[in-house]
């Protein structure tokens, strides 16, 4: 194993609690940085030729601690830094950051940006500027960071002849088929 992932979406609190401490402080970024820099020196100890991989964000966030507790990428990303920053660390804590892209929902193309904290598919000038303003001037790459786009999907319709072996069918927002195609393509490229 040469590329190692550091969590899965820490942004949300589906899978990393708690989210903000007891005054509505953003206490999940601040946790997340100290186990990447943690995790990225165990194993470059151990591995230096080894790529460290952080972030994987959830693409996107309510940034309130009340309402389905969560960070947006562009909130957690800022906070992050700001507790790189605050940790005087002198060596980097990922050699790839990673975003997971998914729309708002699967009726959007990949190619619609997103105004506000968001960050999809088409977000990637956003993400790269937002990478060299949080990070710019430390050990850890900013801009020139690599982007990997860890997570990417488009929900389908399930076939009517087929709806009978789905229990629990999803409410989501859906396309056809084709659409979803369309959409993979439009993606990768």
């Amino acid at each position: 194993v040469k590329t190692f992932i550091v969590g899965s979406e820490p942004n949300s609190s589906y899978y990393w609690q708690p989210q903000f401490d007891t005054r509505g402080g953003d206490i999940a970024a601040t946790n997340y940085e100290a186990l990447l820099a943690e995790t990225y020196d165990a194993i470059k100890a151990v591995r230096p030729d080894a790529a460290v991989v952080g972030g994987a964000l959830d693409s996107m966030g309510t940034d309130n601690p009340k309402n389905r507790p969560s960070h947006s990428p562009l909130v957690f990303l800022r906070d992050m830094a700001s507790a790189y920053r605050a940790s005087h660390r002198t060596r980097p804590i990922m050699d790839v950051f990673d975003e997971h892209v998914y729309a708002d929902n699967s009726t959007l193309p990949p190619s619609m940006p997103h105004i506000g904290t968001a960050i999809a598919a088409a977000d990637y000038g956003k993400l790269v500027a937002l990478l060299g303003k949080a990070l710019g001037g430390t050990a850890q790459k900013g801009s020139t960071l690599p982007i990997f786009y860890g997570e990417f999907g488009v929900e389908s319709t399930i076939p009517a002849g087929e709806a009978s072996l789905y229990t629990d069918a999803s409410s989501a927002s859906t396309v056809d088929e084709a659409t979803q195609a369309a959409y993979y393509i439009q993606a990768l490229k």
